[in-house]
């Protein structure tokens, strides 16, 4: 892949990555599984996961899917773009790191509000503001 691609990528600032959302899109890299990419163009075609007929052409910095056109207003990176970011080593995702982000916000969804203000400052504590 060419260096105009890589530059591509880097229009999505560092910080950008870290946000809750973009997390979840992330940790769904692996999820992706019939896809081809076709690295000297640039681009990845994936068979959509909700009807496995669609597919959506993907590059770096554009995708077809309703997440990157509706939801993230085109404003973020949505799970494709990750995953070819990832195949392209142009990003290195600590993909275990994500795994343990699904898994907390998974068991904190069966946590009442008291329990969640709780774990909040417990981990206010233990980790300071850093956590939003």
């Amino acid at each position: 892949m060419n260096t105009d691609l890589k530059h591509s990528w880097g229009k999505w600032p560092d910080k950008l990555h870290e946000l809750p959302d973009q997390v979840k899109s992330i940790a769904k890299i692996r999820e992706i599984e019939n896809f081809t990419i076709e690295r000297e163009q640039g681009y990845m075609d994936v068979v959509s996961s909700s009807d496995n007929k669609s597919t959506y052409r993907t590059t770096l910095e554009n995708c077809e899917c309703r997440d990157f056109l509706i939801t993230k207003k085109k404003e973020a990176p949505c799970k494709h773009m990750y995953k070819l970011a990832y195949e392209c080593g142009f990003r290195n995702f600590d993909v275990e790191r994500y795994d343990i982000y699904k898994l907390v916000e998974k068991k904190c969804k069966a946590l009442n509000s008291k329990q969640l203000k709780e774990l909040a400052v417990i981990l206010d504590k233990k980790f300071g503001k850093e956590i939003q």
